[in-house]
């Protein structure tokens, strides 16, 4: 019967033990992932569906923020979400000039040549189609009282020793994706310090060409493969409101284009033949130049113009200045174009340290030459960072993301939609 007793005892001091132990550890409730697997299984139904109708196309070609608006009606109140697209421009792209008065005006006329039109829409010297999409380059001077950086998706510097006095701003405009441009003429000494950390150029012993050609049309992954398709995309403005008559430039030679119109509609005069939009001129030999647009508007002759671009990524450039002392950078993978083993443009991306950030350094050259004032709108639509999101920036900490391939047969691009419960 003691025996008992005690074992009794035994028990119940254990279970008292047990208890008072208890108090110690917190309790772990695995959650099922069921919630997420069905969130994330409507988030995949929502861009299968929107890719299959056409929907996603026709949204980023025309109308971003209807597809914010077309998936809130898809999707419960109770959720948010988010869109990134990567791959592709954003439709508008505001550029900020660190630069003096002169330079801020010489840059609107290398990117956006031609009076801005009252009717804005691609009368405007900045907006443009690619493949079929409305593309608009917005131009400001940044100036330290009144510009707001975060607004702005490429810096463009003129003299490279601005650099180091934004260096603080520009390491978080860096952080948070933004491009920088430095269109400049470098000695050796000049490549060290925050330039050489944004640009990552070398200074090289050899000689470069008399030519300047893309450094890479056979991988796709390359910058160098993507800036020229790019480039064969995009137009220069020929200003012609002047007797309907502009200049443009093909390997530094000097070409005259007129623009007309009668009760036939608009047409464009070039070496005393008529042409119409999307006729292709050849100024030279093997460099077919496309008429883009043109605008011969008799009510509003002080706006005529006429959109020209080159279609040919095999087109060279005249070498962007350089000699025994400037201009002798190496090539490399992220070499744009190409004279002989220098760089007359060079690329850097990955600069922060979270992989962000892109940087196109590009040799001085004469303002007027349409060429390179073409290759140069090419370069911003790079260095943009081809990623934009539609939709909440703010993120929760637990979202579910999905990722969709898209092509409208021009344009190939990656949705990827995040989502979220808003009540978790």
């Amino acid at each position: 019967m003691k025996g008992f007793v005690k074992m009794l005892e035994a028990i119940i001091a254990c279970i008292i033990l047990l208890a008072s132990l208890s108090y110690f550890f917190t309790s772990h409730l695995r959650p099922s992932g069921w919630p997420d697997s069905v969130l994330k299984l409507e988030a995949q139904d929502a861009l299968l569906v929107l890719d299959k109708t056409g929907e996603i196309q026709n949204f980023i070609k025309n109308n971003e923020s209807g597809l914010e608006e077309r998936l809130i009606k898809m999707f419960p109140e109770t959720t948010g979400f988010s869109i990134t697209i990567s791959g592709i421009p954003k439709s508008k792209i505001l550029i900020a000039c660190v630069c003096s008065d002169e330079e801020y005006l010489e840059l609107k006329k290398m990117l956006m040549p031609g009076t801005r039109q009252p009717e804005t829409d691609l009368e405007s010297g900045g907006a443009f189609l690619l493949n079929g999409r409305k593309i608009e380059l917005n131009i400001d001077k940044k100036d330290a009282n009144n510009f707001d950086l975060n607004r702005a998706d490429v810096l463009v510097f003129f003299d490279y020793n601005k650099l180091s006095g934004e260096i603080s701003e520009i390491n978080k405009f860096i952080e948070r994706g933004g491009g920088i441009v430095a269109i400049t003429n470098l000695t050796e000494s000049d490549i060290a310090g925050i330039f050489n950390t944004i640009f990552n150029l070398s200074w090289s012993s050899s000689d470069g060409g008399v030519k300047s050609v893309f450094n890479d049309l056979e991988n796709p992954e390359n910058v160098s493969y993507k800036i020229s398709d790019y480039f064969v995309s995009v137009p220069f403005r020929v200003d012609t409101s002047e007797d309907h008559e502009g200049e443009f430039y093909i390997h530094g030679n000097s070409y005259t284009i007129g623009t007309y119109y009668n009760e036939t509609g608009e047409y464009a005069i070039f070496d005393g033949k008529f042409y119409r939009e999307n006729d292709v001129i050849y100024p030279e030999v093997g460099v077919p130049v496309k008429i883009v647009r043109i605008n011969a508007n008799v009510t509003l002759p002080e706006y005529e113009s006429v959109d020209l671009s080159i279609i040919n990524s095999s087109y060279w450039f005249n070498t962007l200045g350089w000699d025994s002392t400037t201009n002798k950078i190496a090539k490399d993978e992220k070499t744009i174009l190409a004279s002989g083993d220098l760089s007359s443009v060079k690329a850097n991306y990955y600069i922060s340290r979270y992989g962000k950030g892109r940087a196109v350094w590009i040799a001085d050259y004469n303002k007027n030459q349409t060429d390179t004032n073409q290759l140069l709108k090419a370069i911003m639509l790079w260095v943009s960072g081809e990623e934009f999101v539609i939709g909440d920036k703010n993120l929760p900490k637990r979202y579910i993301s999905v990722s969709r391939i898209i092509t409208d047969g021009s344009n190939l691009y990656t949705v990827s939609l995040l989502m979220w419960y808003m009540f978790y």
